[in-house]
C-alpha cells in the first residue's frame, strides 16, 4: 500500500521505566480480547491520546517491558510499530517519548536494522540524554543488589541503562550515525522548585550534581545537545514547557509536594484539585501543540 500524506503520520506515545499504571495496563491486557477497554483518563499519558484523536490525530500507545534494558525494550517498541505501520497502512510513525521512553527510541533507530527509515521524527519529553545522577546514587547505594537479587522474578536492568556513564557511552559511539538518518530529533524539557513529595530527595541529588531539573532528570540532560555531529550536522529542535513541570507533570498527572497535616481542610482538598485539572488541561494542550506541529514536518 503506498503512503498516505505526512499529515496522516500515526503518532505513537512511547513510556518510560517502572510505569506507575503496570497493574491496570496488565488487567487491560486480560480485558482486550472481550472487547473491553478502559478509558485513558488514568494511562500513563493521562488522557493525552484522547484529547489528540479528538483533534484529528492517529495515535498509538506502545507497551514495552516494565524495567528491563533499552536493548529489550528497543526491540519490543520495534515490533510494535511494526505492527501501527501495517495497521495504519503508512510507512513512518512520529515518537513522542517520555523519560526512558526516549533512550528506548534512540536505541532502536541505530539498532534495529531498518527502524530509522520508518521513523519521520522523535520528540523526547523529559528523557535523560546524558543519564541521571539519580541512577548513578541509587546503584552505588544499593539498588544494584535489589537488581541481582530480584533478576528470577522481574528484570530491573533498565536502571543501568539510565547512569551517566551509559548514556554518555551510547551518545559517544552513535552520534555520527543519528546525525547522519533523515529522522527529525526534538527535545522538550522542563523544572519545577515544586516536585511531587516522593521526588524531593532525588531533586535535592540532582540540583546539587547537574543543577535544575523535574525532580528525576536535569534540565542539561533532557535539552541533550543542540547539534549533532556527522558526515552533516544535525540541528535538534530543543524545547522547554512553557509552565514549570515535574516527572510527572510533564504526562498530566499532579501530585501535593508536601503533606501540611495528616487530615486537610475541604478548602485545601479543593485547591489540590483544582491544581490537578489545571495540570492537566496544560499538558493536554502542549501534546496538542507538538501533535500540530508534527503535522509540518
Amino acid at each position: 500500500m503506498s503512503d498516505l500524506p505526512a499529515i496522516q503520520r500515526p503518532i505513537v506515545l512511547a513510556c518510560g521505566i517502572a510505569r506507575f499504571d503496570a497493574i491496570r495496563e496488565s488487567i487491560a491486557k486480560v480485558l482486550r480480547p472481550t472487547g473491553l477497554s478502559f478509558a485513558d483518563s488514568r494511562h500513563y499519558f493521562k488522557g493525552i491520546r484522547s484529547h489528540l484523536e479528538a483533534n484529528g490525530h492517529q495515535v498509538f500507545h506502545s507497551k514495552v517491558s516494565f524495567a528491563a534494558g533499552v536493548e529489550t525494550r528497543s526491540q519490543e517498541l520495534a515490533d510494535q510499530i511494526d505492527d501501527i505501520l501495517e495497521e495504519s497502512g503508512t510507512k513512518q510513525v512520529h515518537l513522542i517519548a517520555h523519560s526512558m521512553g526516549g533512550l528506548d527510541a534512540r536505541h532502536m533507530i541505530v539498532g534495529v536494522q531498518g527502524m530509522a527509515d520508518k521513523i519521520h521524527s522523535l520528540t523526547t519529553i523529559g528523557t535523560p540524554h546524558t543519564g541521571s545522577s539519580v541512577a548513578d546514587y541509587m546503584l552505588e547505594h544499593g539498588l544494584a543488589d535489589w537488581v541481582v537479587a530480584f533478576r528470577r522474578i522481574i528484570d530491573l536492568e533498565g536502571v543501568h541503562d539510565l547512569t551517566t556513564e551509559a548514556c554518555e557511552a551510547f551518545n559517544e559511539k552513535h552520534e555520527a550515525a543519528e546525525a547522519a538518518n533523515d529522522v527529525i530529533y526534538s527535545t522538550w524539557s522542563s523544572a519545577s522548585q515544586e516536585v511531587f513529595r516522593p521526588l524531593k530527595s532525588a531533586s535535592q541529588i540532582i540540583t546539587e550534581s547537574e543543577g535544575p531539573n523535574d525532580g528525576l532528570v536535569s534540565v542539561a540532560s533532557q535539552e541533550w545537545k543542540p547539534v549533532l555531529i556527522g558526515p552533516t550536522d544535525k540541528i535538534v529542535r530543543q524545547r522547554q514547557f512553557p509552565f514549570p513541570a515535574d516527572h510527572l507533570n510533564q504526562l498530566g498527572w499532579w501530585g501535593p509536594s508536601g503533606w501540611d497535616a495528616p487530615f486537610h481542610s475541604l478548602s485545601v482538598i479543593s485547591q489540590w484539585k483544582q491544581r490537578f485539572r489545571e495540570t492537566e488541561q496544560q499538558v493536554k494542550d502542549l501534546y496538542l501543540r507538538i501533535a500540530d506541529e508534527l503535522r509540518d514536518l
